[in-house]
């Protein structure tokens, strides 16, 4: 495969339009419905565990055997599927201040990234990749609903707690207990503070061209 940096922005102009054009105009309405996005695989091995590495070993032995570019494209697609699983354990176990969080998102862009530049490299010599494109639109809606679940899910158990705080503070306050209500209005203090931290965390998250489903505006260094 020719190096990804040869591909002109002619080239990287058409799939841009393709892509957008294939995921936003009048495509079935099945393509773009959540109820029918595919399901996420199961996550496996996260980066946490002390054997993350033969998962990442057994990617790289696939992709040296994927020898034609709608395979490697396929390919990562698939790992892409796999980091969002990944990512959603973490968040679920481990909280969304989880170390592991951001290096397993820079892997899942890499694979977005490297299937977007199959893609264009395809395209740019007259091969049809709209079922791919397509694949990929789906891929990235099913990242951004499944993540988007999991910020909405500790959104809403922050609200549950701050609301048992003023509860509580209220019933301090009519009981005059000031020692009370101070702690109190202490811990929902902090609890008001986590969730603006919760609202920037979500918003940096998903700030990026690959979760708005567009193609990256700088071209990859590499294909594969």
């Amino acid at each position: 495969m020719k190096n990804i940096k040869q591909i002109t922005r002619k080239k990287l102009i058409i799939i841009t339009l393709l892509f957008a054009g294939l995921l936003f105009a009048q495509v079935p309405a099945k393509v773009q419905s959540e109820d029918t996005l595919p399901e996420l695989p199961d996550a496996g091995l996260t980066s946490s565990s002390p054997f993350y590495f033969l998962d990442r070993l057994g990617e790289t032995i696939q992709e040296f055997f994927a020898f034609n570019p709608e395979g490697k494209a396929r390919l990562q697609l698939t790992f892409a599927a796999e980091r969002i699983a990944e990512i959603k354990v973490v968040f679920e176990s481990e909280g969304i201040e989880a170390k592991e969080i951001a290096a397993t998102k820079v892997r899942l862009e890499e694979h977005i990234t490297k299937a977007i530049a199959i893609l264009a490299e395809e395209h740019s010599s007259g091969k049809d990749v709209a079922n791919l494109i397509l694949e990929l639109g789906d891929v990235l809606r099913v990242a951004k609903s499944s993540l988007a679940q999991v910020f909405k899910e500790r959104e809403l158990t922050l609200e549950a707690q701050g609301d048992e705080l003023e509860a509580q503070l209220w019933v301090a306050r009519r009981a005059g207990d000031i020692i009370l209500e101070q702690s109190l209005a202490v811990e929902l203090g902090q609890i008001k503070v986590q969730e603006e931290l919760l609202e920037i965390k979500e918003g940096k998250f998903f700030d990026g061209s690959h979760f708005r489903c567009r193609l990256p505006h700088k071209t990859p260094a590499s294909a594969v």
